[in-house]
């Protein structure tokens, strides 16, 4: 297996389950006040399924960087904050229709019409916590993948 898709399949898991964990505790926080714990494996388990087979399928990291290449240069904090902000945007413009349509739909058991005037609602919250998150375990979490895919783990 070519080292490229090694590292592109293990930030996919890792990051899957990352935002497995962030998306999870921030979404039951706006909606519950609090962490339910019951609910915690289920929405664990489908936020990082979903998360780590669409970042297979999308290339946000790649969409992110071209775009950012063309306002900043790499190696700076402007760099690192712009990369994180649109890289988020991309990841939340499919994260949070189809985790609303799962856990109002499939799992509430809601019409899909009921569910998704309200699909974009938790974005905003979502996205200040992980570009503020991404900016402090991002790079950590890419250069494991990346290790790990080179055999220097």
């Amino acid at each position: 297996m070519k080292k490229e898709l090694k590292v592109r399949i293990l930030s996919s898991v890792f990051y899957g389950i990352f935002f497995g964990v962030v998306l999870t505790i921030v979404g039951s926080i706006l909606n519950n006040g609090r962490i339910v714990c019951e609910n915690f494996p289920m929405q664990f388990i489908s936020s990082t399924v979903i998360s780590t087979f669409m970042g297979m399928l999308i290339p946000g990291g790649m969409i992110s960087s071209v775009i950012t290449e063309k306002i900043t240069k790499p190696g700076t904090v402007l760099y690192k904050a712009i990369f994180n902000s649109i890289l988020m945007v991309i990841i939340l413009l499919y994260m949070c229709p189809l985790m609303t349509i799962f856990y109002g739909c499939v799992i509430g058991g809601a019409s899909i019409a009921a569910v998704l005037p309200g699909m974009f609602s938790m974005a905003p919250a979502f996205w200040v916590v992980c570009v503020l998150l991404l900016m402090i375990v991002g790079d950590s979490i890419m250069n494991l993948a990346i290790r790990i895919a080179i055999g220097k783990m």
